[in-house]
């Protein structure tokens, strides 16, 4: 009885410093999760605060910057494709003067094309026209591709300030530097093509589709999902058919993420 009596004393420090030994495990644990979280809560700031000190122009410079060389491209590039002349501007030709040539895809006997694309530009002319007052057709020619030229050059800056939002600013500059650039882009901006138009369109529906989805159905309607189907739908049954392969992503987040 006096051994256990002795052992038990003996027993009842370690048993106290085995829980001092816990809870000072437990507190260090702690306090070092404290500090992790601390250090991801500033490494985060400071991320943000570089992210946000990154200068992208506002809209309307970058649509200086934009149209600067999307005019220039109208003014000085020539036409690329024969398509380009013989499916569209023969054909607007005869829409507006009365005379042009007829391609067998345009023909009653096949009827692969339609005259409904190249109304769009048809009515833009003649709006032009009552402003301006056209004297010769190359005025027109130059008029038109002025024109588109300057809608492509909205629809990147709008895009790119899109990207800046809700994307990356960094990106963003990477962004608009490239399209500002691009050989590409030099040509087909001002190109009377239905895949000119449906580019400048799927630009517009990105833009849109890029606004993060929110719980709130109006303003996810207002925001994000009535423009993106508007653009991309126009983009689809106006200009080129397989453009709608640009909106499978947004679409796809539609259906299966909830804001």
């Amino acid at each position: 009885m006096a051994r256990q009596r002795h052992n038990a004393k003996h027993q009842k420090p370690s048993v106290k410093h085995e829980r001092v030994e816990r809870r000072e495990h437990k507190l260090e644990l702690k306090a070092r999760k404290h500090a992790e979280s601390e250090a991801s809560h500033v490494q985060r700031a400071e991320e943000l605060d570089t992210q946000h000190s990154e200068y992208v122009p506002s809209l309307s410079v970058l649509f200086r910057f934009l149209a600067l060389v999307r005019v220039s491209g109208a003014l000085l590039s020539p036409i690329q494709d024969c398509d380009e002349v013989y499916n569209y501007w023969e054909p607007l030709h005869f829409l507006q003067f009365g005379a042009g040539k007829q391609t067998w895809e345009y023909s009653p006997q096949y009827s692969l094309r339609s005259y409904a694309y190249l109304h769009i530009y048809d009515v833009l002319i003649r709006s032009m026209h009552l402003v301006i007052g056209f004297r010769t057709k190359t005025q027109v020619f130059y008029a038109l591709r002025v024109c588109l030229a300057l809608m492509s050059a909205l629809c990147e800056a709008v895009f790119v300030r899109s990207v800046a939002q809700h994307v990356d600013r960094r990106m963003a500059n990477y962004v608009w530097l490239g399209v500002f650039g691009m050989a590409g882009m030099f040509h087909a901006a001002h190109a009377v093509l239905p895949t000119s138009f449906a580019m400048c369109l799927c630009m517009l529906g990105s833009a849109a589709a890029m606004v993060p989805p929110v719980s709130d159905v109006k303003r996810h309607m207002r925001n994000r999902a009535v423009p993106a189907i508007g653009a991309f739908a126009l983009a689809v049954c106006a200009g080129w058919p397989y453009a709608g392969l640009v909106a499978v992503p947004f679409v796809l987040e539609e259906m299966l993420v909830k804001g």
